[in-house]
Protein backbone atom coordinates (compact mmCIF):
# COMPACT_ATOMS: atom_id res chain seq x y z
CA UNK A 1 0.00 0.00 0.00
CA UNK A 2 1.22 3.56 -0.78
CA UNK A 3 1.57 5.95 1.75
CA UNK A 4 -0.99 8.17 -1.01
CA UNK A 5 -3.39 5.42 -0.92
CA UNK A 6 -3.19 4.65 2.63
CA UNK A 7 -3.89 8.15 3.85
CA UNK A 8 -6.47 9.29 0.87
CA UNK A 9 -8.68 6.34 2.46
CA UNK A 10 -8.11 6.62 6.10
CA UNK A 11 -8.68 10.67 5.31
CA UNK A 12 -11.89 10.24 3.23
CA UNK A 13 -13.17 7.38 6.49
CA UNK A 14 -12.60 10.42 8.57
CA UNK A 15 -14.27 12.97 6.64
CA UNK A 16 -17.34 10.91 6.44
CA UNK A 17 -17.24 10.02 10.17
CA UNK A 18 -17.04 13.42 11.00
CA UNK A 19 -20.01 14.62 8.45
CA UNK A 20 -22.43 11.94 10.08
CA UNK A 21 -21.45 13.30 13.24
CA UNK A 22 -22.21 16.70 12.39
CA UNK A 23 -25.48 15.65 10.52
CA UNK A 24 -26.67 14.20 14.01
CA UNK A 25 -25.71 16.91 15.60
CA UNK A 26 -27.65 19.59 13.83
CA UNK A 27 -30.56 17.06 13.43
CA UNK A 28 -30.72 16.02 17.31
CA UNK A 29 -30.49 20.15 17.49
CA UNK A 30 -33.22 20.69 15.31
CA UNK A 31 -36.41 18.81 17.00
CA UNK A 32 -34.98 20.39 20.71
CA UNK A 33 -35.36 23.65 19.28
CA UNK A 34 -38.73 22.28 17.72
CA UNK A 35 -39.77 21.04 20.73
CA UNK A 36 -39.09 23.98 22.73
CA UNK A 37 -40.98 26.44 19.96
CA UNK A 38 -44.20 24.07 20.36
CA UNK A 39 -44.41 24.41 23.78
CA UNK A 40 -44.11 28.40 23.73
CA UNK A 41 -45.97 29.05 21.70
CA UNK A 42 -48.44 26.18 22.91
CA UNK A 43 -48.32 28.08 26.20
CA UNK A 44 -48.91 31.47 24.61
CA UNK A 45 -52.05 29.98 23.58
CA UNK A 46 -51.14 29.99 19.58
CA UNK A 47 -53.06 26.67 18.84
CA UNK A 48 -53.64 27.59 15.68
CA UNK A 49 -50.53 28.80 14.40
CA UNK A 50 -48.48 26.63 16.00
CA UNK A 51 -47.24 24.22 13.42
CA UNK A 52 -46.74 26.81 10.90
CA UNK A 53 -45.05 29.42 13.30
CA UNK A 54 -43.17 26.76 15.05
CA UNK A 55 -41.12 25.18 11.58
CA UNK A 56 -40.66 29.17 10.65
CA UNK A 57 -38.95 29.41 14.17
CA UNK A 58 -36.99 26.90 14.13
CA UNK A 59 -35.29 26.93 10.67
CA UNK A 60 -34.41 30.46 11.40
CA UNK A 61 -32.73 29.93 14.23
CA UNK A 62 -30.82 26.90 12.85
CA UNK A 63 -29.85 28.84 10.22
CA UNK A 64 -28.56 31.63 12.30
CA UNK A 65 -26.58 28.75 14.72
CA UNK A 66 -24.91 27.64 11.36
CA UNK A 67 -23.81 30.92 10.35
CA UNK A 68 -22.96 31.81 13.62
CA UNK A 69 -20.62 28.44 13.64
CA UNK A 70 -19.22 29.42 10.65
CA UNK A 71 -18.78 33.05 11.42
CA UNK A 72 -16.56 31.69 14.87
CA UNK A 73 -14.52 29.13 13.41
CA UNK A 74 -13.48 31.24 10.24
CA UNK A 75 -12.93 34.48 9.37
CA UNK A 76 -12.69 35.55 5.67
CA UNK A 77 -10.49 38.49 3.52
CA UNK A 78 -12.01 38.96 -0.12
CA UNK A 79 -9.88 40.64 -2.58
CA UNK A 80 -10.83 40.70 -6.48
CA UNK A 81 -9.76 37.47 -7.33
CA UNK A 82 -8.71 35.56 -4.00
CA UNK A 83 -9.96 34.51 -1.03
CA UNK A 84 -7.99 33.46 2.06
CA UNK A 85 -9.81 31.76 4.84
CA UNK A 86 -7.84 31.81 8.00
CA UNK A 87 -9.23 29.38 11.00
CA UNK A 88 -9.36 30.62 14.30
CA UNK A 89 -6.94 29.73 16.27
CA UNK A 90 -8.17 26.35 18.89
CA UNK A 91 -6.44 25.93 21.92
CA UNK A 92 -6.94 27.15 25.27
CA UNK A 93 -5.65 30.35 27.14
CA UNK A 94 -3.37 27.91 29.10
CA UNK A 95 -1.87 26.43 25.76
CA UNK A 96 -1.28 29.73 24.31
CA UNK A 97 0.74 31.28 27.69
CA UNK A 98 3.42 28.82 26.59
CA UNK A 99 3.67 30.70 23.27
CA UNK A 100 6.95 32.74 24.38
CA UNK A 101 8.46 29.12 25.73
CA UNK A 102 7.24 27.24 22.37
CA UNK A 103 9.03 29.67 20.32
CA UNK A 104 12.22 29.59 22.33
CA UNK A 105 12.83 26.03 22.13
CA UNK A 106 10.95 25.53 17.99
CA UNK A 107 13.55 28.08 17.26
CA UNK A 108 16.18 26.10 18.81
CA UNK A 109 15.38 22.78 17.58
CA UNK A 110 14.45 24.57 13.90
CA UNK A 111 11.00 23.77 14.09
CA UNK A 112 10.10 27.43 14.02
CA UNK A 113 7.43 26.97 11.09
CA UNK A 114 6.02 23.92 13.50
CA UNK A 115 4.66 26.19 16.68
CA UNK A 116 1.10 25.54 15.84
CA UNK A 117 1.36 21.35 15.53
CA UNK A 118 3.51 21.84 19.16
CA UNK A 119 0.40 23.51 20.65
CA UNK A 120 -1.92 21.26 18.95
CA UNK A 121 -0.15 18.32 20.97
CA UNK A 122 0.44 20.22 24.07
CA UNK A 123 -3.80 20.85 23.76
CA UNK A 124 -4.24 17.03 23.35
CA UNK A 125 -1.72 15.94 26.20
CA UNK A 126 -2.49 18.09 29.00
CA UNK A 127 -4.85 20.95 27.61
CA UNK A 128 -1.52 22.96 28.58
CA UNK A 129 -1.99 21.72 32.84
CA UNK A 130 0.35 20.36 35.29
CA UNK A 131 4.43 20.58 35.47
CA UNK A 132 4.75 18.54 32.47
CA UNK A 133 2.69 19.67 29.65
CA UNK A 134 3.86 18.04 26.53
CA UNK A 135 3.54 14.69 28.60
CA UNK A 136 7.66 14.27 27.93
CA UNK A 137 8.82 12.17 31.01
CA UNK A 138 8.51 9.10 29.06
CA UNK A 139 10.51 10.44 26.01
CA UNK A 140 14.10 9.57 25.18
CA UNK A 141 15.02 13.02 25.31
CA UNK A 142 13.66 13.68 28.95
CA UNK A 143 17.58 13.03 30.65
CA UNK A 144 16.71 15.44 33.87
CA UNK A 145 14.11 13.22 35.46
CA UNK A 146 15.31 9.83 33.56
CA UNK A 147 12.46 7.60 35.05
CA UNK A 148 10.44 10.24 37.07
CA UNK A 149 7.90 12.62 35.90
CA UNK A 150 9.04 15.56 34.93
CA UNK A 151 8.24 18.76 37.52
CA UNK A 152 9.51 21.25 35.42
CA UNK A 153 6.77 22.82 32.61
CA UNK A 154 9.51 24.41 30.12
CA UNK A 155 11.75 21.45 30.67
CA UNK A 156 8.81 19.42 29.59
CA UNK A 157 8.12 21.63 26.42
CA UNK A 158 12.12 21.43 25.45
CA UNK A 159 11.76 17.73 25.43
CA UNK A 160 8.70 17.49 23.82
CA UNK A 161 9.88 19.83 20.63
CA UNK A 162 13.53 17.77 20.88
CA UNK A 163 11.21 14.84 20.18
CA UNK A 164 8.61 16.28 17.65
CA UNK A 165 11.49 17.39 15.49
CA UNK A 166 13.16 13.95 15.64
CA UNK A 167 9.48 13.15 14.66
CA UNK A 168 9.20 15.33 11.44
CA UNK A 169 12.82 14.78 10.25
CA UNK A 170 12.31 10.72 10.46
CA UNK A 171 8.74 11.19 8.60
CA UNK A 172 10.01 13.44 6.07
CA UNK A 173 7.51 16.14 6.62
CA UNK A 174 8.06 18.88 3.78
CA UNK A 175 5.63 21.84 5.78
CA UNK A 176 3.24 22.52 8.32
CA UNK A 177 0.56 22.09 5.53
CA UNK A 178 1.87 18.61 4.73
CA UNK A 179 -1.04 16.81 6.68
CA UNK A 180 -0.04 13.59 5.50
CA UNK A 181 3.46 13.79 6.52
CA UNK A 182 2.45 15.45 9.90
CA UNK A 183 0.09 12.32 10.71
CA UNK A 184 2.90 9.94 10.39
CA UNK A 185 4.79 12.39 12.61
CA UNK A 186 2.06 12.85 15.40
CA UNK A 187 1.48 9.22 15.55
CA UNK A 188 5.25 8.86 16.40
CA UNK A 189 5.09 11.30 18.93
CA UNK A 190 2.78 8.91 20.61
CA UNK A 191 3.84 5.71 19.71
CA UNK A 192 8.07 6.37 19.73
CA UNK A 193 9.81 6.92 17.02
CA UNK A 194 10.15 3.30 16.04
CA UNK A 195 6.46 3.39 14.99
CA UNK A 196 7.52 6.19 11.89
CA UNK A 197 9.94 3.50 10.50
CA UNK A 198 7.78 0.66 10.81
CA UNK A 199 5.06 2.49 9.03
CA UNK A 200 6.96 3.43 6.05
CA UNK A 201 8.44 0.43 5.47
CA UNK A 202 5.40 -2.25 5.68
CA UNK A 203 2.63 0.48 4.52
CA UNK A 204 4.32 3.46 3.00
CA UNK A 205 3.06 5.68 5.36
CA UNK A 206 0.72 6.00 8.20
CA UNK A 207 -2.76 5.10 8.49
CA UNK A 208 -5.82 4.37 10.92
CA UNK A 209 -5.78 0.93 10.54
CA UNK A 210 -1.98 0.31 11.01
CA UNK A 211 -1.76 2.58 13.80
CA UNK A 212 -4.50 0.41 15.35
CA UNK A 213 -2.31 -2.93 14.27
CA UNK A 214 1.12 -1.41 16.24
CA UNK A 215 -0.58 -0.49 19.07
CA UNK A 216 -2.16 -4.15 19.19
CA UNK A 217 1.15 -5.37 18.13
CA UNK A 218 2.88 -3.67 20.64
CA UNK A 219 0.35 -4.78 24.06
CA UNK A 220 0.91 -7.71 22.94
CA UNK A 221 4.99 -7.97 22.55
CA UNK A 222 4.91 -6.05 26.35
CA UNK A 223 1.83 -8.18 27.97
CA UNK A 224 -0.25 -4.80 28.44
CA UNK A 225 -3.67 -4.36 28.04
CA UNK A 226 -3.13 -1.34 25.43
CA UNK A 227 -0.17 1.06 24.27
CA UNK A 228 -0.59 4.79 23.18
CA UNK A 229 -3.75 6.29 21.53
CA UNK A 230 -4.64 4.71 17.58
CA UNK A 231 -6.29 7.53 17.46
CA UNK A 232 -3.97 10.34 18.27
CA UNK A 233 -3.53 12.16 14.89
CA UNK A 234 -7.32 13.18 14.54
CA UNK A 235 -7.01 13.86 18.49
CA UNK A 236 -4.66 16.11 17.85
CA UNK A 237 -5.01 17.72 14.35
CA UNK A 238 -8.31 19.04 15.42
CA UNK A 239 -6.90 21.78 17.42
CA UNK A 240 -3.75 22.48 14.56
CA UNK A 241 -4.82 25.11 12.62
CA UNK A 242 -3.56 26.72 9.30
CA UNK A 243 -4.74 28.91 6.64
CA UNK A 244 -5.65 28.57 3.15
CA UNK A 245 -6.35 30.24 -0.25
CA UNK A 246 -8.59 29.84 -2.29
CA UNK A 247 -7.70 31.18 -6.18
CA UNK A 248 -9.47 30.65 -9.41
CA UNK A 249 -11.45 27.89 -7.62
CA UNK A 250 -9.14 26.34 -6.11
CA UNK A 251 -8.10 25.14 -2.58
CA UNK A 252 -4.40 25.32 -1.43
CA UNK A 253 -3.13 24.91 1.94
CA UNK A 254 -0.65 27.48 2.93
CA UNK A 255 0.86 26.33 6.22
CA UNK A 256 0.92 27.57 9.34
CA UNK A 257 2.17 30.69 10.59
CA UNK A 258 1.52 30.30 13.88
CA UNK A 259 0.59 33.83 16.27
CA UNK A 260 0.30 35.90 13.12
CA UNK A 261 -2.42 33.77 10.94
CA UNK A 262 -4.05 32.02 13.57
CA UNK A 263 -6.73 34.86 14.88
CA UNK A 264 -7.49 34.41 18.47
Amino acid sequence: MSEKSGYGKANRRRRRRKGRRRFWRKFIRFWRMFGRAVRYLYQAGGKIVIPVTALVVVFAAVGAIEQNERISDWQKVTSRDTTITIRKNLVNDQVEGYSDVIRKYADEYSIRDYTALIKAIMMQESRGEGTDPMQASGSFYNERYAGQTISDPEYSIRAGVQELAAALKAADVRGPEDIEGISLAVQGYNYGIGYIEWAKKNYGGYSEENATTFSNMKAYENGWSSYGDPDYVEHVLRFYSYSYSLSGGSSVRKGEMVGTSSLS
